[in-house]
């Protein structure tokens, strides 16, 4: 199982990603400028650019095992849930059925920011997709 990991330069996802390598999951980073490292397979991504949707899914790493899980982490815009919609919907026609998504404690579904893509999230829950919102308070160190 591969495990697509959206905010590949990130906190968190650069984070998940040293954890799934000490166990049987592989993940696949995803960066608007990869560089490359040898520590963890990363692709060019970027929410505005529908265009790199597929590479992800046109991976090496992602040829011999599909990519079963994405990590959502928001682009840096204000109202992110149209590109995240697409994202989605695009992942799903590729056989992605689980999403986590990293939202904030402050944010309710149906609310603004992630809310939105929160709410959207569990409403494909009726159509055998599996999801989950990390909702942290805070996050500090570097």
């Amino acid at each position: 199982m591969i495990i697509l990991l959206t905010g590949g330069t990130g906190k968190t996802s650069r984070r998940l990603a040293s954890l799934l390598s000490t166990t049987a999951y592989s993940s696949l980073l995803t960066s608007r400028s990869p560089a490359q490292s040898l520590e963890h397979p990363t692709v060019q991504f970027n929410w505005l650019l529908p265009s790199t949707y597929p590479l992800p899914f046109a991976h090496p790493i992602a040829q011999f095992r599909p990519i079963s899980a994405v990590y959502l982490v928001a682009p840096p815009i204000t109202e992110p849930f149209e590109p995240m919609r697409e994202f989605i919907e695009f992942a799903r026609g590729k056989g992605v059925k689980r999403f986590v998504l990293l939202s904030a404690s402050s944010i309710e579904a149906g609310g603004p920011m992630m809310g939105r893509v929160h709410e959207y999230l569990r409403g494909l829950e009726k159509q055998g997709v599996e999801w989950g919102v990390l909702r942290p308070t805070w996050f500090m160190g570097g």
